[in-house]
C-alpha cells in the first residue's frame, strides 16, 4: 500500500511539473502571435528613447523566447543621427523587451539589444557622432557580436577593417558608471579597450587598451572643457 501511495505520488508530482512547464511554456509563446507589423513605429521610438540611435527601414518582426524574451528584427537600417550617412545595413536584429509590457498590454519596453554579424561603416563625422553619443548620452545595454568596422577616409576608401568580436556599451545605474568594453583586432593584432566614465565626475573619462602580440598597454585620463563643445 505504501509503495502504491509512493508511486502515486511520484505520478502526481510528474503531472504538475508537466502542467507547469506547458503553463510556462504558453505564456512565452503568446505574444509569437502577436502582429508586429504594427509595431514597428513604436519600435522606432522607443529605440531612439532608450538608446539614442536611429533604426529605420524595419523588415519583418518575429518574437522569440529563448533566451530571453526579445524580438528580431529581419533588416533594419542603423544611424546614430537622422539625416547623415548610413552606417550600417543589420541583419537579424536583437531587441529584449519585458514580456510583462509586451504581454499585458502589448507596449515594448526595451532591455537591451544585440547586433550580430553586420558590417559598420565610419568616417570622420561618424566617429564624431560616437564620441558625442558616449560623452552625452543615456542608453541602455547595446551588445555588439562578431561585427566588422571598416574606416572610410575622405575619398570613401576602406583603410583600416577592424572585426570586433564583443562589445558592450552600457550604464551602470547603481554605481552611475558608463562603460565601454570591446574585444578585437586592429591590423591582425588583438586588443581589449575598456573607456570608463563616472556620472559623479562628468567632465573625466578613463581609458585602457592592452594589445597583444606584441605585448602593448595604455592609459589616459582626459577631462572635457567647456570650450570643447564651443568648437563644434
Amino acid at each position: 500500500m505504501k509503495t502504491l501511495q509512493k508511486k502515486l505520488n511520484a505520478f502526481e508530482s510528474i503531472i504538475v511539473a508537466f502542467i507547469i512547464f506547458i503553463a510556462i511554456f504558453l505564456f512565452l509563446s503568446i505574444p509569437a502571435f502577436f502582429n508586429y507589423e504594427s509595431f514597428k513605429d513604436e519600435l522606432k521610438k522607443n529605440i531612439y528613447k532608450d538608446l539614442k540611435i536611429y533604426i529605420n527601414n524595419l523588415s519583418e518582426i518575429n518574437y522569440r523566447f529563448y533566451p530571453a524574451p526579445h524580438l528580431v528584427i529581419e533588416k533594419a537600417d542603423f544611424n546614430l543621427e537622422k539625416n547623415d550617412q548610413l552606417i550600417a545595413e543589420l541583419d537579424n536584429l536583437q531587441v529584449y523587451v519585458s514580456l510583462s509590457k509586451l504581454y499585458s498590454n502589448k507596449k515594448i519596453e526595451i532591455r537591451k539589444i544585440k547586433i550580430e554579424n553586420s558590417n559598420f561603416y565610419l568616417d570622420k563625422n561618424s566617429i564624431l557622432s560616437f564620441k558625442d553619443h558616449f560623452q552625452k548620452k543615456i542608453n541602455k545595454p547595446i551588445q555588439i557580436i562578431n561585427n566588422n568596422f571598416f574606416y572610410k577616409d575622405k575619398n570613401e576608401q576602406v583603410n583600416a577593417i577592424s572585426p570586433i568580436k564583443n562589445l558592450n556599451y552600457f550604464i551602470d545605474f547603481n554605481s552611475r558608471v558608463k562603460k565601454l568594453k570591446i574585444k578585437g583586432n586592429l591590423f591582425d593584432v588583438p586588443y581589449n579597450f575598456i573607456w570608463i566614465k563616472n556620472y559623479n565626475k562628468p567632465n573625466i573619462s578613463n581609458l585602457t587598451i592592452n594589445f597583444k602580440n606584441p605585448n602593448f598597454r595604455k592609459e589616459n585620463e582626459s577631462e572635457k572643457k567647456p570650450e570643447d563643445d564651443n568648437k563644434k
